[in-house]
């Protein structure tokens, strides 16, 4: 082991000059390079003890019986300069612009609010303190949860913290606490706004028929709209989607001459589809919706906004059976419980419908003669075979085939003619 403290000599001026402060030299068993540090006091006796320390610290961080250098300066340092560095990795990785300030505002203001000026502020018991007292959505409490957790995440992956001290905290619950309840529009509702829409009629459809948020229609491109074999569609650059995927947003043939029919003559590939004023605000949105007779919320509270499309889309999807794994492409979701579950209106599908599908079975009678080669009773005499004709099985049997009918006259039987089977299958 080689180790001792020095002054640092250098020339001035042709003078040899000292510096006042001592550094540190030490070469580790099995190192054949000396390491040089600066130890940043001016008595000689101090530096040597400072030397041994360190010496010290990095053999106990071998050993795993000491906290690491690194993480020790990461605690002593405030932690607006961790929030602002991890905000400004998040922009080098190209997050979009307005997540970044979300997520920067959101962790300024946690720290704040809850006393948090170093990492070792953070604990679990001053965050959950904080959301007792506040009165936001459940969503909105996640959110802010999320933001210090990622913070957190990303500073244990860089080796600045052991663990995340918040991985205890337990989400709010938001199942039927939402602030914001949304609800698909019915297609009449969707012609009449259609209808009233104007300048905005474009903007509006290609909303429906793509499933493109505001923010991604506000960024499209006319070099965006590709024409094949297959048809027309929309391929959203990557910086300009949430989900920062490239998928094909196929458009029907004749709204796609539409679009393609508005493109000014000598607009560039480089050129916005949807100026500003193309789109409707949301206060302008709901200007069509009051011109088109609906309302903007509900009986049960939801509210039918522009982001309301694109819950449309593939709630019309569902309601024309289409595969749900088909929606979940068509939507560009990353998760299908997103397809069946958010973005669905389940109060829009055909429940009914769909049970009246199922095979019909029809009452057994206790008369073995009584419709034995048929069970479809229409248009047939069945024998009593001795049986008294009021209260009997036969007559109930008739009357719940009758009432039976009169629910579905529509219905039609695969097998005219049933031997030996008491059921009927709908088609």
């Amino acid at each position: 082991m080689t180790a001792y403290v020095f002054r640092p000599k250098r020339r001035k001026n042709g003078k040899v000059v000292q510096r006042r402060t001592y550094n540190g030299r030490y070469r580790r068993p099995g190192e054949t390079k000396l390491t040089t540090i600066a130890l940043h006091v001016t008595d000689k006796a101090v530096a040597e003890a400072k030397l041994r320390q360190v010496i010290r610290d990095i053999e106990q961080e071998e050993m795993g019986i000491a906290v690491p250098k690194r993480i020790r300066s990461a605690a002593e340092t405030s932690l607006l300069k961790h929030i602002n560095a991890y905000c400004d990795d998040l922009a080098g990785r190209q997050r979009a612009a307005g997540h970044v300030a979300t997520v920067k505002a959101r962790l300024t203001k946690l720290a704040g609010e809850c006393g948090w000026k170093r990492l070792i502020d953070i604990t679990a018991e001053s965050f959950q303190a904080w959301r007792a007292k506040q009165t936001w959505a459940p969503k909105t409490l996640n959110d802010y949860l999320a933001a210090a957790s990622a913070l957190l995440s990303w500073m244990q992956k860089s080796g600045l913290v052991e663990q995340n001290p918040l991985r205890s905290v337990g989400k709010s619950e938001t199942r039927g606490k939402e602030r914001r309840k949304r609800r698909a529009f019915t297609p009449e509702e969707l012609g009449s706004v259609v209808a009233v829409a104007g300048d905005y009629r474009v903007a509006v459809l290609t909303a429906y028929y793509t499933g493109l948020r505001r923010n991604e229609l506000e960024q499209l491109e006319w070099g965006d709209v590709h024409t094949s074999t297959d048809g027309v569609f929309i391929i959203p650059r990557t910086s300009t989607t949430k989900n920062h995927e490239t998928k094909r947003c196929y458009l029907p043939w004749w709204f796609a001459r539409e679009l393609v029919g508005m493109k000014p003559h000598r607009a560039s590939e480089g050129d916005q589809i949807f100026p500003p004023g193309r789109i409707p605000s949301i206060w302008a949105f709901r200007t069509l919706l009051k011109r088109a007779g609906i309302a903007y919320k509900d009986d049960q509270g939801r509210q039918a906004d522009f982001h309301a499309l694109r819950r449309s889309l593939n709630t019309h999807l569902a309601q024309r059976e289409v595969d749900p794994h088909t929606r979940k492409e068509i939507m560009r979701h990353s998760d299908i419980a997103l397809t069946l579950d958010v973005y669905t209106d389940k109060s829009m599908l055909p429940v009914a419908a769909a049970v009246e599908k199922l095979p019909v079975f029809l009452k057994q009678l206790k008369d073995t003669h009584l419709g034995t080669h048929n069970p479809d009773f229409s248009g047939h005499t069945p024998s009593h075979a001795g049986k008294p004709t009021s209260g009997s099985t036969a007559s109930e049997t008739f009357g719940d085939e009758e009432r039976r009918r009169a629910l579905a006259l529509t219905d039609t039987t695969e097998q005219k003619s049933e031997k030996s089977c008491l059921a009927r299958t709908r088609t």
